[in-house]
C-alpha cells in the first residue's frame, strides 16, 4: 500500500509540473506567433479608409496621415512636409524656404512606421541565399506595459539551423532590435535598439494617439507659390516651376 500511495504522490507531482510547464509555454510567442501578430496590426491598418497618429523619436514628435492610398508625414516645427498621392509620386515640402521637390522613386514612400520596419525580417529571410543555413527570427522576451497598453517586448534574433540555438542579432554598434507590440492588436507600438547587457530597455520610438476617425481631404492639398524641383534617377535635381 506504502508503495501504491508513493506512486500516486509522484504521479500528482508529474501532472503539477506538466500544467506548470504547460502554463508557461503558452505565455510565450514563437517566431511564427509573433509575425502573424505584426501582420494583423499591419492589415488593420492598410485596410481602413481614414489612419493617423504621432511617432515620437529622441523628443520629437512627427504626425502621420493615411486617406485612401494618400499619405502626409508633418515634422513637429510644420517646416517639413512629405505626402505621398495618388499618382505615386512623393512630394517634399519645405515650409521655410518655400520649395518642394518630387519624387518619383519608391524607395520615398511613406511606410507605416514600425509596423513595415519589423516586417523587414521577414523578407530579408525570403530574400536571404543562406535560408538553409541560418534565418533571422523574433524572439520574445517577456510581457510588459508601455503607453498604458499590454505588450509583448521582443528581439531580432538569429536561428541556426544546424545548432538549433538562437543568439541575439547585433547591428555594427553591437545593438540588437527591439520591439514593444500591443497584444490586443498587433500594432508595434515601440522599438529601440537594445545594447549588449541591457535587460531594461526603454522605447526609443514609440507611436502613439493611433486613430482611425475620417480626415479632411485637404490636409492632403499642395501648397501654391512655391519653387518646384524634380529629383531624376540620376539624382540630378531639376527646376520645373
Amino acid at each position: 500500500m506504502k508503495k501504491i500511495g508513493v506512486y500516486v504522490i509522484i504521479i500528482i507531482i508529474a501532472i503539477v509540473v506538466a500544467m506548470f510547464f504547460k502554463n508557461i509555454t503558452t505565455t510565450k510567442y514563437s517566431h511564427a506567433d509573433i509575425v502573424d501578430l505584426i501582420n494583423k496590426g499591419k492589415h488593420s491598418m492598410d485596410n481602413v479608409k481614414n489612419l493617423s497618429y504621432e511617432k515620437e523619436n529622441k523628443g520629437i514628435t512627427t504626425k502621420y496621415y493615411f486617406k485612401n492610398g494618400k499619405k502626409k508625414m508633418i515634422s513637429e516645427d510644420n517646416n517639413n512636409i512629405a505626402m505621398t498621392l495618388e499618382d505615386g509620386k512623393t512630394y517634399i515640402i519645405d515650409n521655410k524656404n518655400k520649395n518642394m521637390v518630387i519624387f518619383t522613386n519608391e524607395s520615398y514612400l511613406i511606410s507605416n512606421s514600425l509596423q513595415e520596419y519589423a516586417l523587414n525580417i521577414e523578407k530579408i529571410n525570403n530574400n536571404s541565399t543562406h535560408n538553409n543555413k541560418y534565418k533571422y527570427a523574433f524572439v520574445y522576451i517577456r510581457d510588459e506595459k508601455i503607453e498604458n497598453k499590454d505588450c509583448i517586448l521582443v528581439k531580432e534574433c538569429v536561428f541556426d539551423y544546424e545548432t538549433k540555438e538562437y543568439s541575439d542579432y547585433y547591428n555594427s554598434e553591437k545593438q540588437t532590435a527591439i520591439y514593444w507590440i500591443e497584444k490586443s492588436t498587433g500594432f508595434v507600438i515601440g522599438g529601440a535598439f537594445m545594447e549588449f547587457g541591457n535587460n531594461t530597455p526603454t522605447p526609443q520610438t514609440i507611436i502613439k494617439n493611433i486613430k482611425f476617425e475620417e480626415i479632411e481631404e485637404d490636409i492632403f492639398e499642395l501648397p501654391n507659390g512655391y519653387d518646384v524641383l524634380e529629383m531624376k534617377d540620376n539624382g540630378q535635381v531639376e527646376k520645373i516651376k
